[in-house]
């Protein structure tokens, strides 16, 4: 069963990677709503496991809070600049 579900996971990233440069060539707008899925799962993880994760040991919280506010900020310029 470990060996079938792994085959599985590693047979999904080539197939994920042949169907995206496929999609890429059809449609700005199906690739602007993959990009955006494709963000959205790293914006889930980080949030709801690493940074919980971070937040729930007790050093250095204020500079954890200072540094996760900074980086919404520059992302924000980066994308407000383009």
């Amino acid at each position: 069963m470990i060996a079938l579900l792994l085959f599985i996971f590693a047979i999904t990233a080539p197939i994920g990677v042949i169907i995206g440069l496929y999609l890429e060539e059809t449609s700005p707008l199906v690739l602007a709503i993959f990009m955006g899925i494709s963000a959205g799962s790293f914006v889930y993880v980080a949030s709801s496991e690493v940074i919980v994760n971070e937040f729930g040991r007790g050093k250095y919280q204020f500079w954890k809070f200072v540094f996760v506010v900074l980086g919404a900020t520059l992302i924000t310029l980066i994308w407000l600049n383009e």
